[in-house]
């Protein structure tokens, strides 16, 4: 379960380290989705993809997380949020929101 809160730095190019202790949660199939929130809101929702709905997948953009725990968030992503250098991680259970205003 992803729960709690993560303020991360982000990297030029749209790198970001995703928390080391949701790693273990997502196993050896580092594969995760990211797509705007469906309910509106100015953040991102992250999906591992062995979770995904295919209805999720059209607006999606699958993204695979290093082994050092670094992700690559799509530029079109970054600048839907309008990203500076600070992203806050918030734990949905299943997803994971990420939010350019910090928690």
């Amino acid at each position: 379960m992803f729960v709690g809160s993560y303020i991360k730095k982000m990297r030029r190019g749209g790198w970001v380290s995703f928390p080391k202790a949701w790693l273990a949660m997502l196993g050896d199939d580092r594969a995760v989705f990211i797509l705007p929130d469906p309910s509106g809101g100015k953040s991102l929702v992250i999906v591992p993809a062995k979770d995904i709905r295919r209805e999720q997948v059209k607006s999606a953009m699958f993204v695979n997380i290093r082994e050092d725990g670094r992700m690559r968030i799509p530029f079109g992503l970054v600048a839907y949020l309008g990203f500076k250098d600070v992203v806050c991680f918030s734990g949905n259970i299943r997803t994971v929101s990420l939010s350019a205003s910090c928690c």
